[in-house]
């Protein structure tokens, strides 16, 4: 499981000398109001955002649920008389998706989903153990690069290289045949959604057995890289 604990900044100052330069970090902290509440207990920080919010959401992650079981120094560092827990390797991009689940879960339901918050989605939900959120990331990517070619749509070409650095950096190797496959024809030609379907039902064949050719790259691949 990935140790995140040169992320999480929680240790209270180690002199009295450098407590002005821990205060200064937390006033230039910019408070984002889309995420700020009154009666959080808690203040992420990450790439100079911060949001005031609640443990209670935190609690789906299994990395912050064991943090915060942990007891707390009491001079640990604060913003708004709340702990601060700076995250400095994080996107804050990908943190306003995390959020935006913890506590607008009708948006993702709602809304055409973009390849950039499925990204996020699935790279903090990997990091921090959040299962149900790592789910729906990978049911999404499945969606537009499926196991079974015949399947894919054209929705798949868009994204399609990013798809790839996605798949090594969070361990989805199921999307790679597609992935790759996608890339590929993009390489090459110009596609419309209907021109893709036409040449899909032509070439079914030829499909199918680069599906078992990707198979075979794919066990090649998960040997060589273990």
């Amino acid at each position: 499981m990935h140790n995140v604990d040169e992320d999480m900044q929680t240790s209270p100052p180690p002199a009295k000398r450098q407590r002005t330069s821990h205060c200064r970090k937390s006033e230039s902290l910019i408070e984002q109001s889309q995420f700020w509440f009154a009666d959080g207990d808690i203040v992420i920080g990450v790439e100079g955002q911060s949001w005031k919010i609640h443990r209670s959401k935190l609690m789906c992650s299994v990395i912050f649920a064991d943090m915060l079981e942990l007891p707390q120094p009491a001079d640990i560092e604060r913003m708004d008389g709340c702990p601060l827990v700076s995250l400095s390797q994080d996107s804050a991009n990908d943190w306003l998706v995390v959020l935006t689940w913890m506590y607008q879960r009708e948006k993702f339901n709602n809304q055409t989903v973009v390849f950039d918050t499925i990204a996020g989605a699935l790279r903090l939900s990997n990091k921090y153990d959040i299962p149900d959120f790592r789910q729906w990331s990978m049911r999404q990517l499945f969606l537009r690069w499926p196991q079974d070619l015949t399947n894919m749509t054209y929705a798949a070409f868009p994204h399609a290289a990013e798809a790839i650095c996605l798949a090594r950096e969070c361990n989805v190797p199921e999307i790679l045949p597609a992935s790759f496959y996608a890339l590929s024809i993009l390489r090459w030609t110009r596609w419309t959604h209907h021109s893709y379907l036409c040449w899909l039902r032509e070439h079914i064949s030829d499909v199918a057995q680069l599906i078992v050719e990707a198979g075979h790259f794919l066990s090649v691949w998960s040997v060589a890289s273990s």
